[in-house]
């Protein structure tokens, strides 16, 4: 099986659920001449039919701490990023926007 015989066997499969979960860790390293950064994350993912999905992804380096959050109901889309510089909480760096179809 090739990529995209796998990629379009995965997509079939998908189609045919009623719902689809799935939890996971990520690792970015970023090498230049003058570093090596490493970022670390978890993410998680909800689907459930016909239209509810919430997609959330913590990551966090040697100087920030992030949450990006997407979440749609169908008829509108919600986006949240917040984070964390040096691991001080401040609520006043958060993000959100919000779409909802006319």
């Amino acid at each position: 099986m090739n990529a995209t015989q796998i990629i379009e066997a995965v997509r079939a499969n998908y189609i045919k659920c009623a719902s689809y979960e799935d939890k996971g860790t990520i690792t970015v390293t970023n090498k230049t001449r003058i570093r090596e950064s490493v970022t670390r994350g978890t993410f998680s993912h909800l689907f459930v039919r016909p239209n509810l999905l919430k997609f959330q992804l913590n990551t966090e380096d040697d100087v920030i701490k992030r949450r990006f959050q997407l979440q749609s109901d169908g008829d509108s889309v919600r986006a949240i990023e917040d984070f964390e510089p040096d691991g001080i909480s401040q609520p006043e760096l958060k993000h959100i926007a919000h779409y909802t179809r006319h």
